[in-house]
């Protein structure tokens, strides 16, 4: 019989949430015309971030936000920044496409027509697992700071990489770049959360044409594969043998 091959998608440790940012040059339009993006966003048709994910909203100067307070959820409009967190329970990267597309249509779609919004310097995505130390042969303390320091009980560990896109290589005038940060956090109590936040910043930033050519869609898709492979195999490392389902 034949071993049967994990479905695809599915990575060991489930997905606890989810974060997508855009960021652009400062776009004062955003703030002027915050009541027709946000009646849009919580009311077109089809929407998934109506007023049953969103009952809140919360207004600082700047700053507009939808928000959950039971789940954490938040949808946070400024004039330099659309960022959304959800909060998922899933071990599917294809749940992360369908959210990214709800993301594109229903927010970025609302802040392009509505604000001409433009210029775009930065696209995000991070991925936050789930509290993980049972799924850990050792603890990152006991990985990244023994034998050198044997007492220590909490870490907290974040480092970059910085990786070339291929655009960048082969256009004159173009620096675009991927920024990839790996946070790991244990408490004294022995909690470990780990997340890696994986962006694409533009130099120069994107216009409208270039915003079309580079969908916010595909980059997330560039992100969930470098998390089912870069960095789940850098994960291993850290985790126990995965048993058979």
């Amino acid at each position: 019989m034949h071993k049967e091959e994990k479905p695809a998608g599915l990575v060991p440790i489930p997905i606890e949430g989810i974060a997508f940012g855009v960021r652009y040059q400062p776009r004062y339009e955003v703030m002027d015309r915050i009541g027709t993006i946000v009646d849009r966003i919580l009311r077109s048709r089809g929407t998934p971030f109506g007023s049953k994910t969103f009952p809140l909203i919360k207004r600082e100067p700047g700053e507009h936000a939808l928000w959950n307070p039971d789940t954490g959820n938040e949808l946070r409009l400024t004039e330099r920044d659309a960022i959304l967190q959800m909060k998922i329970d899933s071990r599917k990267t294809p749940d992360i496409q369908n959210l990214a597309e709800h993301y594109v249509t229903f927010v970025l779609d609302t802040l392009r027509d509505v604000s001409n919004l433009s210029l775009i310097v930065r696209y995000g995505v991070l991925f936050r697992l789930q509290e993980c130390h049972a799924s850990l042969k050792e603890t990152p303390a006991e990985h990244f700071i023994q034998p050198d320091f044997p007492d220590t009980r909490s870490l907290s560990l974040r480092f970059t990489r910085r990786l070339p896109v291929m655009e960048a290589l082969h256009r004159k005038g173009v620096n675009d770049y991927r920024n990839i940060i790996y946070t790991v956090k244990q408490t004294e109590e022995g909690e470990v959360t780990i997340s890696v936040d994986y962006q694409e910043y533009f130099s120069p930033e994107l216009g409208t044409k270039e915003w079309s050519q580079k969908p916010f869609t595909k980059f997330v898709g560039d992100g969930i594969r470098y998390f089912v492979s870069e960095f789940q195999n850098w994960l291993k490392k850290l985790t126990v043998k995965a048993e058979a389902a």
